[in-house]
């Protein structure tokens, strides 16, 4: 795969900025979820957290769309980083008295990310050739999570003997940075003609895009069903490191060590298993990643949890991997921003459900009823949608 850096320059300046801001951001996350619960005491706080995130998103995400399929998707890519510079220096003025500042930066570090994500998913396409997406794509998934593997060790050392400051301050650094790289990113900018868009929460093009695919449409509705998921998991971690384990707050990076060390083995494991049916797979890999959600806060062992959960990141790591080609593959490029965007709108819609009934779900039910309910539905959901499909190939077949 590091041979598509030598065949691409585009790919090359992608990568090498993508990989910067990454570390910028594990560091900026661990440092404000940290901060936030220190200060707080409680989850709750967390989880307002993931809502500030999610409120006005999805016109982001729409308007992301729309800018990425009309205007050039290099330009834009720089710009947000560099916008994204003094929303990250906003984060240095928390305090137990203004806690609410980090849900405002929060909103719109977020809010540009979503901008920045969906123009580097519609310019991959044009920066390698179609046979060379999958091993771009799990490249790319690859370097970030050794990114995030080194800068769980700077993050724990920085926020325990310095501070939250000075991941702050490294986050934006990245950010310009990562604007330069991109910058130089050889693209010829291909005027798209976007049509004029009604201000509708769904564009019909590209939600037509998506009903015209079955193994998208598919991947699509499992997807929805792990962003709750992967939102539980955020807000709850940091407790089951902390109420359960009883390894302290700071348990969480431990988790996102497993995390990391079970996604960087995403190649080995693509290689190793090469499938004829992705959407099989997909279902498959969903179904043991719920069934392993059931378990993460029953187990008293630490080492037990950390196995779990570096299996499921290398499960959840195939999971982005496969969706994100499909949806460049199988879409029509004039239409991939807003189809991006729309998906990503589905999930944030999912997400602000999930993060808004937590603190309801907090108070009336335990850690482990939660995680098995939750987990045994998405399990439940998967085998019922693996069982269809394969009724109706057979169908097919006869």
């Amino acid at each position: 795969m590091i041979n598509l850096l030598q065949k691409y320059k585009g790919l090359r300046m992608l990568f090498l900025g993508g990989v910067i801001s990454s570390v910028g951001d594990y560091l900026y996350d661990i440092a404000l979820t940290l901060l936030v619960y220190d200060i707080t005491g409680t989850i709750d706080s967390i989880a307002v957290m993931w809502i500030s995130k999610g409120a006005l998103r999805i016109f982001i995400q729409y308007f992301a769309g729309i800018l990425t399929d009309k205007y050039n998707r290099r330009n834009i890519i720089a710009i947000t980083n560099f916008l994204s510079v003094p929303c990250a220096l906003i984060f240095l003025m928390i305090s137990k008295e203004t806690v609410w500042v980090a849900y405002i930066g929060t909103f719109l570090l977020q809010s540009l990310n979503d901008i920045d994500m969906c123009s580097e998913v519609a310019i991959l396409p044009e920066l390698v050739e179609k046979n060379d997406i999958a091993k771009a794509n799990t490249l790319f998934f690859t370097a970030e999570n050794i990114m995030m593997f080194i800068s769980l060790a700077l993050s724990g050392f920085l926020y325990k003997y310095i501070g939250a400051d000075i991941l702050f301050i490294i986050n934006a650094v990245s950010f310009f940075l990562s604007g330069i790289f991109f910058m130089f990113i050889e693209y010829n900018h291909n005027s798209v003609n976007c049509e004029k868009q009604k201000l509708v929460l769904f564009d019909k093009g590209a939600i037509h895009e998506i009903l015209r695919n079955h193994s998208c449409l598919i991947i699509i509705l499992i997807s929805l069903l792990f962003s709750a998921l992967s939102r539980l998991y955020d807000v709850y971690n940091i407790d089951i490191a902390d109420k359960i384990l009883h390894i302290g707050s700071e348990g969480m990076i431990y988790f996102r060590y497993a995390m990391a060390v079970g996604s960087i083995l995403v190649p080995i494991a693509i290689k190793l298993y090469k499938g004829k049916d992705i959407v099989k797979q997909y279902l498959l890999i969903s179904f043991i990643i719920a069934v392993l959600f059931i378990f993460i806060p029953f187990s008293k062992y630490v080492a037990l949890t950390l196995i779990i959960i570096g299996v499921m990141a290398l499960m959840l790591a195939i999971q982005g991997v496969y969706v994100q080609t499909i949806i460049q593959q199988q879409v029509d490029n004039h239409y991939l921003g807003r189809v991006f965007a729309s998906y990503k709108i589905l999930l944030t819609l999912a997400s602000l459900i999930t993060v808004a009934v937590i603190p309801i779900i907090n108070k009336c039910f335990s850690v482990n009823t939660v995680f098995a309910s939750v987990g045994v539905i998405i399990a439940a959901v998967c085998f019922l949608i693996y069982c269809i499909d394969k009724y109706k190939s057979s169908v097919v077949v006869e």
